[in-house]
């Protein structure tokens, strides 16, 4: 019985914490909430107007450009492929809850091309429905998204998402270079 017990709390917990990013979720065919007070590492405000390209916008959703190597390393990678983004008619930016201060850090030490998203009160994470629950309010950590990738068109519709699950996971380049097509 005790076994019984213990594998229904872990279940319990591993199906909450997969569905903890579920609930609310932006997903395709959704129209995006508005972008506002939201500002790149060079502290300007931006908006989905002012990010988008000819054909739309990707947002890529990170937990944090400071401590998250796996965060760090997506978005080198994306950055790397800013020209491909540009070339399909879109344009890329980066999200994270870490300040314009840390944003900007991490841009000067990696010379990044693309908006870097300061979210500081996830107030956009909260609105695409990925934040992720799991972690404790008033933790260091609390306020950090479900890594996702968004593609968006001109209008602001999602026309794909992706995730993969867990956080050290993320969607390879390939993939997002051809949900754009």
């Amino acid at each position: 019985m005790k076994y019984i017990l213990s594998f229904m709390i872990f279940f319990a917990a591993a199906t909450a914490s997969i569905s903890a990013y579920a609930n609310n979720a932006v997903a395709v065919g959704d129209t995006i909430p508005a972008i506002t007070q939201i500002h790149d590492q060079d502290g300007k405000p931006q908006s989905f107007d002012s990010l988008k390209d000819d054909k739309g916008l990707v947002l890529v959703f990170v937990r944090s450009l400071e401590w998250c190597p796996y965060c760090q390393k997506q978005a080198l990678s994306i950055n790397s492929y800013r020209s491909d983004f540009q070339d399909a008619g879109y344009n890329v930016a980066i999200v994270s809850y870490d300040t314009t201060e840390k944003t900007k850090l991490f841009d000067n030490r990696h010379d990044i091309e693309i908006p870097l998203l300061s979210d500081l009160n996830s107030e956009l994470i909260r609105a695409f429905g990925i934040l992720d629950t799991t972690q404790s309010e008033g933790s260091r950590t609390y306020g950090i998204p479900q890594p996702t990738i968004f593609v968006v068109n001109a209008d602001g519709v999602v026309t794909s998402r992706l995730a993969e699950e867990g956080y050290k996971n993320r969607p390879g380049i390939e993939d997002v270079l051809a949900a754009l097509k």
